[in-house]
């Protein structure tokens, strides 16, 4: 194998997905959770009735966005491409097992036999998964642990978050002088009950909605 591998990024090729151009759905994934995290935090949490119950789902729900967003960045960030590409091998080397390397008509060299080439990205993806649109990047071997995280995170984050939206959807529904009764009724002098009910109902459903997408 050369010991200095060639460009393995032509213009053509994705690296990672803060590339342009961005993906619709990556996009949207941060409308939709800029919204959810907007409106626990200056909606939900105002609403709560008892200060513990106001700290603790704020502090719960801080730590599950933090990792969301840690998960979000590397997941990101990583470029899961079959190295093998870096060398343009046309021939498989003797200390790779006969077999073990395939040739790439695309990337026009070789690369392993579990690799598949994203068109999206344009090269080879190391122990391809697939092609995430949310994160405008490929899952494969390199970054399908951060993924699987990341997964997880969010789901946890949409359940709690819909969890709590159910609550106070439920006691706002069977209190007819809400929200000018609730803890934060100044703070939320200026709207009315419709208005602020569909807020937490459009809020609720979209993190129900995503918790059941992520499971």
């Amino acid at each position: 194998m050369p010991m200095e591998p060639n460009n393995p990024y032509p213009e053509d090729r994705r690296k990672n997905g803060w590339e342009r151009p961005w993906d619709p759905f990556q996009m949207l994934s941060w409308f939709i959770f800029s919204f959810l995290m907007l409106t626990f935090f200056l909606v939900y949490v105002p609403l709560l009735e008892d200060h513990d119950s106001r700290l603790w789902a704020a502090f719960v729900y801080g730590v599950l966005l933090t990792a969301v967003i840690i998960g979000w960045v590397i997941a990101s960030s990583t470029d899961p491409v079959d190295k093998t590409i870096f060398y343009l091998l046309q021939a498989t080397p003797r200390e790779y097992p006969s077999g073990e390397l395939l040739y790439c008509c695309f990337c026009k060299c070789k690369v392993h036999k579990r690799s598949k080439h994203c068109r999206v990205c344009n090269k080879c993806v190391g122990d391809f998964d697939h092609h995430c649109k949310w994160l405008n990047n490929c899952v494969g071997g390199a970054n399908y642990g951060i993924f699987f995280f990341l997964v997880n995170a969010a789901a946890a984050l949409t359940a709690f978050h819909s969890g709590w939206g159910v609550k106070i959807v439920m006691d706002a529904w069977e209190d007819d002088s809400f929200p000018q009764s609730s803890r934060a009724g100044d703070w939320f002098s200026s709207l009315d009950r419709t208005g602020l009910l569909s807020l937490l109902v459009v809020s609720t459903v979209t993190a129900g909605g995503g918790c059941v997408f992520l499971l």
